[in-house]
């Protein structure tokens, strides 16, 4: 499991100026000049949403981790008798990852493990 990003205030980032916010650009270069810090506000919000991704993937436990990584293409079924437990307990698992991760069901679970390096696609 990776490590989660250190928050933004602690980077070692000088400044991020995206390209279309061009009428602050000449603001954010003279800040960055000056030693000073600059990050856009769609910056701070990415780098926000990434760090609770991050915190969201710490809070599974192991089992729960396993279980997302093994749904991808199979069934409860299948997951429990190659680990040795009962169907109730990997629907429970994969219950718990999908609260955990806030995704709205089987389909958007697998999105999010797949978009997050969790499972390869």
């Amino acid at each position: 499991m990776a490590l989660r990003p250190a928050p933004i205030h602690e980077s070692a980032v000088r400044g991020c100026v995206p390209q279309r916010q061009r009428r602050r650009n000449l603001f954010a270069l003279e800040t960055i000049r000056r030693r000073r810090r600059f990050r856009s506000v769609g910056f701070t919000e990415a780098w926000e949403k990434v760090a609770q991704t991050y915190d969201a993937l710490a809070t599974l436990t192991r089992c729960e981790l396993e279980t997302v990584r093994g749904v991808a293409g199979r069934q409860n079924k299948e997951i429990a008798d190659e680990r040795g437990r009962s169907v109730k307990t990997i629907d429970r698992h994969r219950a718990n990852a999908v609260r955990k991760l806030r995704t709205r069901g089987l389909a958007e679970l697998l999105r999010f493990a797949i978009g997050h390096g969790v499972v390869e696609s």
